[in-house]
């Protein structure tokens, strides 16, 4: 079970100068009495209320050398299905003060905005971390930091499968016994409840539904999308990438790629060849180094397929068809001398409506249709970005003087349109 293995531990993401921190959680070293951390939580708010600060004054002085960068930070961390979370507000000293001092706690508390922290933390090096300093509030009620969290949404994806305990820390930049403070402290769930945790087969659907990855192919040091476009000669190296992605938020990473699984449904257009040892191209896009490369061969259209990819944890998870085999369309053209835009206009009404395509010519004169160009629109003002082989669709709104400007590889061409004022009737 995923959260098992999450469980073991407790990374929290902190905003700004805080970076990761894990620790093993004990739930039987239980703070008592007035030193406990006290976690309430609702349907409506999660409230966490730290034991009185004893202090008498708060922030930095010059000779502080040893703690410049020290912060004050009061903290708790979460786990939902996803990864780990932590609610808290941190207070680090400015770098260009040699001394801050704060008049009270309560001023110390209210010099930064609590956040709430977390995502994915066990997918690639790098964890999916998201950010928000607009989900929480901290303030001092007798002498106690309380941090309190009220979106009921993000409360029931915490708590939904009531867990026992959470994380607490607490660290002040004169602790001289050590520099955060973590205690496994246990959470009391009070009334208006939490709804009970959905069914599992209802729950796996709505989390297929929000969660999902997809895996592509793609050629090395293009950005392009659909087919992949090659003229005689042309070699291109392919790698895998592999997104993950939960509601709207996606990250991508390149896959390790497997030496097997290969073919090319018409090897006399495009051959796949393998990259000889110490190839510098095969070292493109480490760590998912690419085995083979595609050479085109001659004009036409084949399909390059990689077959027999292993399975995906997260669609494993949620009971979801796996996908097991990737492809890409393949055209093959003869060399391309030239490009021109589509239709060749010099004056334009204003509510016309246009569609513009660039259009490529080979070395023997043949047009060829729907490559995958790019063309820019400049009225003055703004400047339009159109990318893929779909025609271009405007509608000028003004009269003045408009630039189109088509691309394909090396090659370019311009329109210089003048717009018109509509025709009164």
């Amino acid at each position: 079970m995923k959260r098992e293995v999450v469980m073991k531990r407790v990374c929290t993401f902190l905003s700004c100068w805080i970076c990761v921190t894990c620790v093993t959680p004990k739930p039987d070293v239980q703070p008592t009495g007035a030193e406990r951390v006290r976690v309430q939580v609702s349907r409506r708010e999660m409230r966490v209320t730290f034991p009185p600060d004893t202090a008498h004054s708060w922030g930095w002085i010059p000779r502080d050398w040893d703690r410049f960068y020290r912060s004050y930070l009061w903290g708790v961390g979460i786990f939902d299905e996803k990864g780990s979370w932590n609610v808290g507000v941190s207070i680090g000293r400015p770098k260009d003060s040699t001394a801050l001092t704060f008049s009270s706690l309560r001023d110390l508390v209210a010099a930064q905005a609590p956040h709430v922290c977390g995502g994915e933390d066990d997918y690639g090096p790098t964890p999916m971390i998201l950010c928000y300093d607009d989900k929480a509030t901290a303030s001092v009620e007798g002498g106690r930091v309380t941090l309190v969290l009220r979106d009921s949404a993000m409360i029931e994806g915490f708590f939904r499968v009531r867990p026992t305990y959470v994380n607490s820390f607490h660290e002040t930049p004169y602790d001289t016994a050590q520099r955060t403070r973590f205690d496994t402290t246990r959470v009391e769930y009070i009334a208006p409840q939490i709804p009970a945790a959905e069914p599992a087969l209802e729950r796996r659907r709505r989390e297929a539904n929000e969660n999902w990855s997809q895996r592509e192919l793609h050629v090395a040091g293009r950005e392009e999308f659909g087919a992949i476009w090659l003229t005689v000669g042309d070699t291109a190296s392919l790698l895998m990438t592999k997104s993950r992605c939960s509601a709207n938020v996606c990250r991508e990473r390149r896959e390790s790629m497997p030496a097997k699984g290969w073919s090319v449904d018409e090897s006399t257009v495009a051959e796949l060849r393998a990259h000889a040892v110490g190839d510098a191209e095969a070292r493109v896009g480490f760590p998912g180094s690419p085995p083979f490369y595609l050479r085109a061969m001659q004009p036409g259209r084949t399909i390059v397929r990689l077959r027999g990819l292993p399975r995906d944890t997260l669609d494993l998870l949620l009971g979801r068809k796996q996908e097991r085999e990737l492809q890409r369309v393949v055209f093959v053209t003869r060399p391309i001398v030239r490009v021109a835009l589509m239709p060749r206009r010099d004056t334009v009404r204003v509510g016309e409506k246009l569609e513009f395509r660039l259009r490529a010519i080979d070395v023997t004169q043949e047009v060829i249709e729907f490559a995958p160009s790019r063309v820019t629109l400049d009225d003055g003002e703004t400047i339009q970005h159109h990318a893929g082989p779909e025609q271009l669709r405007v509608t000028f709104q003004k009269p003045g003087v408009r630039t189109l400007i088509g691309r394909l590889g090396v090659h370019a061409d311009t329109l210089r349109l003048t717009v018109l004022p509509a025709i009164k009737r």
